[in-house]
């Protein structure tokens, strides 16, 4: 797999920057490369002089975004101490990390429908270190006894990314749908989840039956 080294200032830094803009708001097709020299104020020889290929840029644009978002992520859930409060940061800051970065997460979206890259390469490379540092979060909270040690944490965050990213897509029809006039607001949504989340695993004074019935 093909490790990136991300320039984070200089002109490197600052071709990133518009390159994850344009890419958000165009997709990868849609931004030539003369458009992004001029849209960042260098020659096209300048960004192949940091950038082997377009293909290097966007994927170097890609692994930014993730490496971001998945440290902001584990930033603010560690901030807390208690993991129910843990896990309630987590649902919110996911949600609004989303939002801030929407034409960023627009484009991860339309990679992951048109499957310019084959699914095993684009999970492997910008999805599985997301996915492997939340989870482990929650297995940490499982082997010390914080949380139902028979739930599923990979499912637990694959919800939490999936109604996140509902969200965004549908946000605009979402409040009209019955029973969810609440939901104008992302906090009323990430709130309501982590509600629903956390009562389904939080731990119980009673065991779990083979059959998955609570006794």
């Amino acid at each position: 797999m093909t490790v990136y080294t991300i320039p984070v200032a200089g002109k490197a830094g600052h071709i990133l920057d518009t390159a994850e803009k344009l890419f958000g708001c165009h997709g990868f097709e849609g931004v030539s490369m003369s458009t992004l020299a001029k849209e960042a104020g260098v020659s096209k020889a300048n960004i192949f002089h940091h950038f082997k290929s377009k293909e290097e840029l966007y994927m170097t644009v890609l692994h930014r975004a993730r490496k971001r978002f998945v440290s902001q992520l584990i930033s603010a859930a560690n901030g807390q101490h208690d993991t129910q409060q843990r896990l309630h940061t987590l649902t919110r800051v996911y949600l609004k990390q989303i939002l801030a970065n929407e034409p960023l997460v627009r484009l991860l979206l339309r990679e992951l429908m048109e499957k310019r890259h084959p699914g095993e390469m684009l999970s492997e490379r910008l999805f599985a270190d997301n996915f492997s540092e939340l989870v482990a979060l929650m297995r940490e909270a499982q082997s010390r006894g914080e949380l139902r040690a028979s739930f599923d944490p990979g499912m637990a965050m694959l919800i939490i990314a999936a109604v996140s990213l509902f969200y965004v897509q549908g946000r605009d029809f979402i409040h009209h749908l019955p029973g969810m006039a609440w939901a104008d607001a992302p906090e009323n949504i990430s709130d309501a989840l982590w509600e629903i989340l956390w009562h389904g695993i939080a731990p119980h004074t009673f065991t779990d039956t083979p059959e998955g019935n609570l006794s």
